[in-house]
């Protein structure tokens, strides 16, 4: 059926592979994702190569910025995250 999860929201270890390549190479499995997210117009290569990107930058903000005020920049990612959701 369309629509529906192949197995369930605590069934992380039923796909032992697929637990494993998230833990040790997560941006392999947000580049699959969001490959299926935009039907195909960008490569699961690309994506994950946006995700590795995204996170180095990350890691420098936090090592230039210092712990303050990379606490802020996460509160103010969460906030925009959260808050259409809440709405």
């Amino acid at each position: 059926m369309v629509g529906e999860w192949s197995v369930g929201l605590f069934d992380c270890f039923g796909d032992c592979g697929t637990c494993c390549l998230t833990l040790w190479c997560p941006c392999v499995t947000f580049g699959r994702i969001a490959e299926i997210v935009d039907k195909g117009s960008t490569s699961c290569c690309m994506n994950g190569t946006i995700y590795v990107c995204l996170a180095c930058l990350l890691v420098l903000l936090y090592q230039t910025l210092g712990d303050a005020v990379a606490v802020q920049l996460g509160r103010i990612a969460l906030h925009g995250l959260l808050r259409p959701l809440l709405l």
